[in-house]
């Protein structure tokens, strides 16, 4: 985002993260659950994977973000639900 725009990233950082993202109520895992479903349920497939990146690097359990896929799949549509699990696949390389 930096290279396309200073100004938007900045924008993004202080308004997206540092006020809606911090709000009291829920934490930091809620919020991005809600997020990554709204985003599967709309599949804007550029946001969902920054947000599956993000809730993985936050440390949550790969089962637990399909388990939440799969509670919204039929508000998502099997195709949404198909493509963010594969979005996810992508993302997440289980170590063998």
């Amino acid at each position: 985002m930096n290279r396309l725009s200073p100004e938007m990233k900045d924008w993004m950082l202080f308004e997206g993260y540092g006020k809606v993202m911090s709000r009291p109520g829920l934490n930091l895992y809620e919020r991005e659950f809600i997020t990554i479903s709204i985003l599967t349920v709309r599949y804007f497939e550029f946001q969902l994977h920054s947000h599956l990146k993000g809730c993985i690097h936050l440390g949550a359990d790969v089962d637990l973000i399909k388990d939440i896929l799969f509670s919204i799949k039929d508000i998502a549509g099997v195709t949404n639900y198909k493509k963010a699990l594969k979005l996810l696949s992508r993302i997440h390389k289980p170590v063998k």
